[in-house]
């Protein structure tokens, strides 16, 4: 979990560095850059890293600071407080992480930086530094430093924003109940496993926890993470005991992950029915028919993301869930009795994993009566599309890449609200045949379109068109 929130961070950065140009490659292995050589190279909007600079002049970083994009300097290893300042005029994310110690001086300065900022090479954080860094208003990563201090935890909590401190492998409870202040999200990946009285402390967090590191949960220890009124993120566990799944299900927060779990026992299973909030359960292979019917007792939103096969019976179970919403993104396969059964669910149905949809599961799927989410066809027969026509609620195919006139003209006839964000283009037959749909239908991810096409679509004021749209006359 930790990964994929700071991907949205650094995932540009990464992009060039790693996979870029050949040219973006070349320049990330320039050791020296004078302020005009900087200057032109910033012309170019987007990603640049230069991870090869152990040190760079404040004229240098001025310019640098022109960048509109994200910002790697991975081969720093000084940087002096007036070059500081000056990079944090970067228009986006800026990562630093050669430095492995870091003055309040220049953490001051680094702190201005309105976006987020990645410290991860910074292997100590002095009572000042982290006072400093403190006063930062985006995201802040410091996944390199080993250990935290009692005072650099207490001037670090009051920091407002999402806080990355992967590096740590051991909690105490004065530390924990420091960074328990902190108002944002948490992220403790490190974390092998958690002191019962570390857990206490850090419970009392009013933000998001992330303890993703976490392999296994004690009894003790869960019951200590029930107290948290937060969303709670334990994705590393593998294994969870029916005595620590029924502490957690007493979680205040409501809202759980866990997922990673190779297995989980009917007993678990049982326990985790009896919380009042969200479940994600991702990572379950496979699930006894006797915990899949505890589970269809839920209330509450369920994701299964593990399984990518469930046999009718099953399915039959889950479809007695009582208002929820249904997540079963990993299944690649629907057997004719499960989407007969599926077909009877009362609620939102996400089936994301699959690639592929038979005409005649299509024809049952149409009798169901919730929105339907089949985000994982990138193609619409014309034979899958004429099963779906007596379809009535909001059909969502935002990866469905190209539709041929003949499924346009079948989906046309829906009745219910129809989103095709992932349509980049429509021929003026198929632009004709959605026109004439009687709902909302959503076109935003239109790149170009013919005059034609577009005159047709214009004519339904329930027809969703994004505004920068390219027309070809």
């Amino acid at each position: 979990m930790q990964k994929s929130h700071k991907s949205v961070a650094i995932g540009l950065i990464g992009f060039l560095a790693l996979g870029g140009s050949v040219g973006a490659q070349n320049i990330d292995k320039v050791k020296k850059m004078t302020a005009e050589q900087a200057a032109i190279l910033v012309q170019r909007p987007g990603p640049l890293s230069l991870g090869s600079l152990a040190s760079i002049s404040e004229e240098t970083a001025k310019a640098l600071s022109q960048l509109t994009g994200p910002l790697s300097l991975g081969g720093l290893t000084s940087l002096s407080p007036d070059a500081a300042k000056a990079l944090t005029e970067v228009k986006g994310d800026l990562s630093i992480a050669g430095l492995t110690t870091l003055s309040a001086e220049t953490a001051a300065a680094l702190a201005q930086h309105p976006g987020p900022l990645l410290l991860d090479g910074v292997a100590a954080l002095s009572e000042d530094t982290a006072k400093a860094l403190a006063r930062h208003t985006g995201m802040l990563s410091l996944d390199g430093l080993p250990t935290l201090s009692d005072e650099a935890a207490v001037a670090l909590a009051p920091f407002e924003g999402a806080l990355f401190l992967g590096g740590l492998t051991t909690l105490t409870p004065t530390v924990a109940q420091a960074l328990a202040v902190h108002s944002g999200s948490l992220f403790l990946s490190g974390l092998p496993a958690i002191p019962e009285e570390a857990a206490k402390a850090i419970a009392q967090l009013k933000g998001p926890l992330f303890l993703t590191g976490l392999a296994t949960l004690s009894t003790e220890e869960a019951k200590a993470l029930a107290a948290f009124e937060g969303p709670l993120f334990l994705s590393g566990q593998t294994k969870l005991s029916p005595d620590a799944a029924g502490a957690l299900s007493q979680l205040k927060g409501g809202v759980l992950l866990v997922n990673s779990l190779s297995t989980l026992s009917d007993e678990a299973t049982k326990a985790l029915v009896q919380l009042k909030g969200p479940r994600f359960l991702s990572g379950l292979p496979i699930l006894s028919d006797p915990a899949i019917t505890a589970l269809a007792k839920l209330k509450g939103p369920l994701f299964l993301s593990g399984a990518s096969t469930l046999p009718g019976e099953s399915v039959n179970a889950l479809q007695q869930m009582n208002g929820g919403v249904l997540f079963l993104s990993s299944l690649t396969a629907l057997s004719k009795e499960s989407v007969a059964a599926l077909a009877e669910f009362k609620g939102p149905l996400f089936l994301s994993g699959l690639t592929t949809l038979a005409p005649e599961a299509a024809e049952s799927l149409a009798h169901f009566k919730g929105p339907l989410f089949l985000n994982g066809l990138t193609t619409l027969s014309a034979e899958t599309a004429k099963s779906l026509r007596e379809f009535r609620g909001p059909l969502i195919l935002s990866s469905l890449d190209t539709l041929s006139d003949e499924a346009a003209a079948a989906i046309g006839l829906m009745k219910g609200p129809l989103f095709l964000n992932g349509l980049s283009t429509l021929s003026p037959a198929a632009a004709k045949s959605l026109a004439r749909h009687s709902g909302t239908v959503a076109l935003l991810g239109l790149a170009e379109l013919s005059s034609d096409a577009l005159l047709f679509l214009s004519g339904n004021p329930q027809v969703r068109l994004p505004e920068d749209l390219n027309v070809r006359n």
